[in-house]
């Protein structure tokens, strides 16, 4: 049975703060918005790209995620390691160059998902995040090892 969070304005804007700056997010950047609004994730990717001036990139419903990344070139990403599974097996190569950030979180990422990804040259951030929270309260910095991938990462700066 659902069951209501009561946020603040601060909640959501500490988290995107931390966010933003863990992951280098600056105006003119575009983030991929293909995680529900209704969810704390999606959520948070429209509080992190309001607060620094970054474009919000919402593709056609059902479109293919390896075509919505080529064709809006964001720098930023957020997905479930389901997403990255299937951008991995539907696509060849390295990601588009402009994304310079995969935000990955939702469930335990699979050890053969993050092997493929690193591999290929995903830039992958493993985090760890909670309604309660208002969305991603750790991640892994840029360029981590698979080993510092297996983890939820630090705790984020609060930013200023």
């Amino acid at each position: 049975m659902p069951k209501g969070v009561l946020h603040t304005i601060s909640n959501h804007l500490y988290s995107a703060r931390g966010v933003a700056v863990h992951l280098e997010l600056h105006p003119g950047d575009r983030w991929l918005l293909v995680l529900p609004l209704y969810h704390v994730g999606g959520m948070g990717v429209v509080a992190r790209c309001l607060l620094v001036g970054a474009e919000i990139v919402i593709p056609e419903r059902r479109a293919p995620l390896d075509r919505a990344l080529v064709r809006y070139a964001p720098t930023h990403a957020s997905l479930v390691h389901t997403q990255l599974w299937r951008l991995l097996r539907d696509t060849d190569g390295p990601p588009p160059r402009t994304l310079r950030a995969v935000l990955l979180g939702g469930s335990a990422i699979p050890e053969e998902v993050l092997q493929e990804g690193v591999v290929r040259g995903w830039p992958l951030h493993t985090s760890y995040g909670l309604t309660e929270m208002a969305s991603t309260v750790t991640a892994t910095p840029p360029g981590a090892s698979p080993e510092v991938l297996r983890t939820s990462g630090r705790v984020l700066p609060i930013g200023s």
